[in-house]
């Protein structure tokens, strides 16, 4: 996509992001189905297997080669890391888990987490 400004290319990646890709709930097992999109210079975008890998680093970072916690184990270190926590207030607290903007809006993102 030559000669777009930052805003149009940032918007573009959030069209690419919001319309293309998706949290897998395994994805090992995943499917890679290939899809395109037609980019602002007539140019063709063609994704397979990175639909999903590009938000596996959410839940497993190790994917980029980094040893940083996944979203699961934050969360589970956050919920249960206080060890004095009464166990009625934690499945309080694991049954009021909200999510909101950012990469939670992946298409799949919630299910994953639950799972």
């Amino acid at each position: 996509y030559k000669n777009l400004r930052w805003v149009d290319e940032k918007l573009l990646l959030r069209s690419i992001k919001e319309n293309l890709c998706y949290v897998a709930r395994n994805s090992t097992d995943e499917e890679s189905i290939e899809v395109s999109m037609t980019l602002p210079d007539q140019g063709v975008l063609t994704l397979g297997k990175e639909r999903h890998m590009v938000t596996e680093a959410l839940f497993k970072p190790a994917v980029l080669g980094t040893q940083a916690r996944g979203i699961v184990q934050t969360l589970e270190s956050a919920i249960f890391n206080p060890t004095n926590v009464d166990r009625e207030l934690l499945q309080i607290l694991c049954s009021n888990i909200a999510i909101s903007g950012g990469s939670t809006l992946f298409k799949g993102f919630s299910e994953r987490l639950r799972w």
